[in-house]
């Protein structure tokens, strides 16, 4: 079996940003990407329904592309935007581990973080590593069905943000759209450095090219 390389996330954004940064320029703007984001959730919601796990790697991976697509045209470091909400505990009670924040009825005050040494996850697996961490028992719980569900109320809180040009807010739901991604993932045991590594190795997936070169679509 191949090896899948570490790669961060920030690592990872730049590398979609180097193959299609160009063409989405030329090609698409903000609206256009965010579009596309919609558009692989219902390839994934498909795919989980029909329970055709072939299928949904590859869509998961063209999820989290036209996500950091988006968060390059609108000159979001997504990994910095996770980092100042998430930073290693659970923003609203400051648990590090096996919050029940979410399974309460109402959202408890959120918590002042305290300085501390917590170092940046260095690869995408260190991200689901935290996130499951912190929220792992509970949202195991709750089941994907509900951390989907999730997905889908922040995904409109993006739109909802962008469309109304709230920069603050946009940055804290792209982060959240984030997490539930991973909550997902982490209740399917699907490894994301695996799933969009594999069908991304530095070019794209369907020409080939290190810089894509392929049509609008």
């Amino acid at each position: 079996m191949k090896v899948i390389k570490r790669m961060s996330l920030r690592q990872l954004q730049r590398m979609f940003f180097s193959i299609y940064g160009e063409r989405n320029e030329r090609l698409y703007g903000s609206s256009n990407l965010l579009l596309h984001v919609f558009e692989e959730t219902a390839v994934i919601a498909e795919s989980f329904r029909k329970e055709d796990h072939k299928d949904i790697y590859p869509a998961i991976a063209r999820f989290l592309n036209w996500l950091l697509g988006f968060c390059n045209s609108e000159g979001v470091d997504l990994s910095d935007a996770i980092f100042a909400k998430y930073h290693g505990a659970c923003p609203y009670c400051g648990r590090p581990m096996h919050c029940t924040c979410i399974s309460a009825e109402t959202k408890p005050r959120k918590w002042r973080r305290q300085k501390k040494n917590v170092m940046m996850p260095d690869s995408l697996q260190a991200w689901q590593d935290m996130f499951k961490n912190i929220y792992g028992r509970v949202n195991k719980v709750a089941g994907r069905e509900k951390c989907w569900l999730h997905l889908h109320e922040e995904l409109g809180e993006v739109s909802r943000a962008f469309r109304l040009k709230e920069r603050v807010n946009l940055r804290d739901e792209l982060a959240d759209v984030f997490a539930w991604l991973v909550a997902f993932c982490n209740n399917s045991g699907i490894g994301l450095e695996f799933a969009i590594l594999r069908h991304y190795p530095g070019k794209c997936d369907v020409c080939g090219k290190k810089q894509c070169q392929c049509p609008i679509v």
